[in-house]
């Protein structure tokens, strides 16, 4: 088993770690103000007509930028965290791994900034389409490392036997994100599991203890906020005491569970797929259940959705 990678002291809180929570939360925006540039844009703006085109064909053409992960990593964003720990319980195969992580929630920053620290090892992070064709939010992702999950994407990737990042819950996930229950939507996200067979993968559940804590959200109109994801569209509303900064007197902590290593079967029968999907489903719960003790939530249940 390996150890969480901050078992041993780490610095205090500092201007630096609050400064790169601040730009993680903030850059989620700028969107925002690309609307504004779009708009300006449209009425006749020669500044701004210049700044879109910049903008989208920096984003269109943007890849995996280095020098950017390792701005991230220097303002040491996990010290913002009163916890921020990572836990393996077997280490990593350098090909062939499928990380599939929960839960979504906001930011996913059980994920993210252990990423760009390099403590999951060359992975690469699939997300939403609709985040990295988002202007500007999407520009950043992809310097960050993010590729599609579209099945064309995932064929590539998994016939090249990449490490790839996945969040199985998507948007649902994240809607149905609250403090007050751990949730992962799952049931019926088989796709995964489907890929994985395909290309004899060893699948990792992953679970990040209470990053659901690290903002308030909004519980009620679900249904309907879960009508907008089908939409492609984000249905969570958050926030915290420090506006779109996440709670600083909060712990998070990322455990990768033990590979589930699926057998390679070029074309997976439905029954087939259903069959390791519940080895999954049944996996992850176990993950949870072995060390929600160690994260103070020894009487919490995970609820599958």
């Amino acid at each position: 088993m390996s150890g969480s990678d901050s078992d041993n002291k780490r610095p205090t809180r500092n201007l630096k770690s609050v400064i790169g929570s601040t730009f993680f939360a903030i850059y989620n925006f700028l969107p925002v103000l690309m609307v504004y540039i779009y708009y300006k844009a449209i009425t006749g703006n020669l500044i701004c007509i210049a700044l879109s085109i910049i903008q989208i064909y920096a984003q269109a053409t943007a890849k995996k930028s280095t020098l950017y992960r390792k701005f991230l990593t220097y303002f040491s964003a996990e010290y913002f965290f009163d916890e921020y720990t990572l836990k393996k319980e077997e280490e990593l195969a350098p090909e062939k791994t499928l990380l599939a992580v929960h839960p979504h929630n906001v930011y996913t920053v059980g994920l993210s900034i252990h990423d760009y620290a390099g403590r999951l090892g060359n992975q690469l992070i699939c997300g939403s389409r609709m985040l990295l064709y988002t202007p500007l939010l999407g520009l950043v992702h992809k310097w960050g490392g993010v590729t599609t999950v579209d099945a064309a994407n995932l064929k590539s990737l998994m016939s090249k036997n990449k490490n790839i990042s996945i969040l199985p819950g998507g948007f649902e996930e994240a809607t149905l994100t609250t403090p007050k229950e751990n949730r992962v939507f799952i049931k019926n996200r088989k796709g995964f599991i489907k890929y994985a067979l395909r290309y004899g993968y060893n699948v990792h559940p992953v679970y990040i203890f209470n990053e659901n804590k690290i903002f308030y959200t909004l519980e009620k109109f679900e249904q309907f906020r879960l009508l907008l994801n089908k939409l492609k569209l984000v249905g969570v509303i958050f926030w915290s005491r420090f506006g779109c900064i996440p709670e600083p007197c909060s712990k998070v902590n990322t455990v990768v569970g033990k590979a589930i290593k699926m057998p390679k079967i070029e074309n997976p029968t439905d029954d087939e797929v259903d069959k390791y999907h519940e080895i999954y489903v049944n996996a992850l719960k176990d993950l949870f259940d072995r060390n929600k003790a160690l994260y103070g939530q020894k009487d919490e249940v995970l609820k599958i959705y």
